[in-house]
């Protein structure tokens, strides 16, 4: 966002531009409002704030709502903004999901399979096109911003997964540019946990400036909030806990070769816990046996089996030890754990509970540890509000700003 000083001189084209992302942002902070009041409170006059609105309507950003008394008791229009016909389309490539909103609504959630036979950027434009226009019976050209979560190191400026431990097929390949040429439009990806940071972010209506968002399930990882911002790093690797390296000698030995539910399905199957090995499978990755012998574990354990809790026990200690170095070294208001973990049979009572209470004689934080309300589709709402929150950024890049004060 560029910050305008309000005694700053601009040519009346470039004053108009900035004229309209001020008034379009009041309106969006403050809501449903009329002309004068808008003029007062931003300082400039009432005919620039009368065209900024006209142009803001005839964009398709901003309204007519109603005639209502102001505080002169005079009946006035008032106006607020929109995005009549606009979609941000939101895909979680790592849950398989798809969903969009508008200004006001999340869109349904739908599952999407991906095709290794056809090009990725083919594919996600066939997935794209049948969740806009058979799901939603809407027009293709009311897409105006495509967000996608991906797992692994993402470059956000390239639009490329430089790096991708279980999902090799994703790395190096352009998704930015032939996507949105592809739909006439701008394309974002991130990392599917940052997203899910900023899920998190706007969930506690942005008033945590440092937390953290932790994902655990068949991958893990973590998004940091800093100072109200997504933080990546030089190198976009900031927040991945799962490349933490838990034996110098070992070096390939990371936590997510500790922390996933993958090596945890091992130790299940290992421990005797699964008495039909037919059924519980290889100790391989297969994600969906894997989730059901951890669900499993987690129902042994609520049901007392000392063998399951002692189990469960050694993980939520593997993964207190990570919560804590990052912890120490952001020193965040919040932590919150979103992913397949929060979906697990009786997961408050077996897994949360027990953290909190192991975590809490050496937490720095106030807050205990806590559940996102998203759980296992924190990554898509961060999708669907990162998406929205850009787009009009760069619709709308300009705010007045009163005093150095408000710079960030």
């Amino acid at each position: 966002m560029n910050y305008i000083n309000l005694s700053q001189m601009a040519n009346p084209s470039f004053q108009h531009t900035i004229n309209q992302s001020a008034v379009f942002h009041y309106l969006r902070e403050h809501g449903p409002t009329y002309k004068k009041h808008i003029a007062q409170a931003l300082g400039i006059s009432l005919p620039s704030v009368t065209r900024a609105l006209n142009a803001l309507i005839e964009r398709g950003f901003a309204e007519h709502t109603e005639y209502r008394k102001n505080k002169q008791s005079r009946t006035v229009p008032y106006y607020q903004i929109t995005i009549q016909n606009a979609i941000i389309i939101a895909i979680d490539v790592l849950k398989g999901l798809i969903s969009g909103r508008n200004l006001v609504e999340m869109f349904p959630i739908h599952e999407i399979g991906f095709d290794p036979s056809i090009p990725l950027i083919d594919d996600f434009t066939r997935n794209i096109q049948r969740y806009v226009e058979d799901c939603l019976g809407r027009n293709i050209d009311d897409v105006k911003f495509i967000c996608i979560g991906l797992p692994g190191i993402v470059n956000v400026d390239t639009g490329v997964v430089e790096k991708a431990i279980y999902h090799p097929n994703l790395e190096n390949i352009p998704i930015k540019e032939p996507l949105g040429a592809n739909f006439h439009c701008k394309v974002f990806i991130d990392n599917v946990v940052n997203l899910a940071a900023f899920a998190n972010y706007c969930e506690f209506h942005k008033q945590y400036g440092n937390m953290v968002a932790c994902d655990i399930g068949m991958e893990i990882g973590t998004g940091l909030i800093i100072n109200h911002r997504v933080y990546r790093g030089q190198n976009n690797i900031a927040g991945e806990t799962g490349f933490f390296i838990g034996d110098l000698d070992h070096p390939e030995r990371t936590c997510k070769m500790t922390c996933t539910f993958r090596p945890l399905n091992r130790e299940i199957i290992k421990s005797g816990l699964i008495d039909d090995h037919e059924d519980a499978g290889s100790p391989g990755e297969d994600e969906k046996t894997c989730l059901r012998n951890v669900a499993r574990l987690f129902d042994c354990a609520y049901e007392g089996n000392a063998a399951a809790r002692e189990l469960l026990k050694d993980y939520i200690t593997k993964i207190i030890l990570m919560l804590n170095k990052v912890e120490i070294l952001l020193n965040p208001k919040k932590i919150v754990i979103g992913g397949d973990v929060c979906c697990l049979p009786h997961s408050r009572e077996v897994f949360l509970k027990p953290l909190n209470e192991l975590y809490g004689p050496v937490r720095q934080m106030d807050d205990p540890v806590c559940y996102s309300n998203y759980d296992v589709h924190v990554s898509l709402y961060g999708a669907c509000e990162m998406g929205l929150e850009t787009y009009l950024s760069e619709e709308f890049p300009y705010m007045f700003k009163e005093s150095p004060s408000l710079t960030g």
